[in-house]
């Protein structure tokens, strides 16, 4: 089993249940997850909602730009 590389991400809130702080962000994919709720976000799937909804409220879509380690 390949472990993956994951961090947190501060004072994120996951658009499924409003929970602060429970979101993992997997470093090589740029994938959310959600240890809460469960939720899983894509990097793609997260680009997508934000490219054909600019109405969207700024808590219910995250996107992460320019992660260091």
């Amino acid at each position: 089993m390949i472990k993956r590389k994951k961090q947190f991400i501060a004072g994120a809130v996951c658009p499924e249940c409003s929970e602060i702080d429970s979101l993992v962000l997997y470093q090589e994919s740029q994938d959310i997850e959600c240890v809460s709720c469960g939720l899983k976000q894509s990097a793609s799937q997260r680009e997508e909602q934000l490219n054909t909804n600019n109405k969207i409220d700024s808590r219910q879509t995250i996107k992460i730009t320019n992660l260091t380690d």
